[in-house]
């Protein structure tokens, strides 16, 4: 007579293997938000570097990409500031 109870024993294995990690997969989500830093310029050194960047020749890599990309990551970091 043919042992029966090692194919069961295989079967019940493999449901367990399958079934049991959707009964323990709690997760807990944490999200970390990370803020740019916002150095304060003074409003005489402002003044300063906007008349800097108008001397600019036209068509200035600084004038056109650099200065506004500065811009848009202080206004981000500025943004996240506030949200949290």
């Amino acid at each position: 007579m043919p042992n029966v109870a090692w194919p069961r024993r295989m079967l019940a294995l493999a449901l367990v293997t399958v079934f049991l990690p959707g009964c323990v997969t709690a997760t807990r989500d944490v999200v970390v938000v990370r803020c740019g830093t916002v150095t304060p310029i003074d409003r005489e050194t402002q003044r300063r570097a906007a008349d800097e960047i108008d001397a600019q020749p036209a068509g200035s890599v600084l004038a056109e990409i650099i200065v506004p990309d500065w811009l848009r990551a202080r206004d981000e970091a500025r943004s996240c500031h506030a949200e949290t």
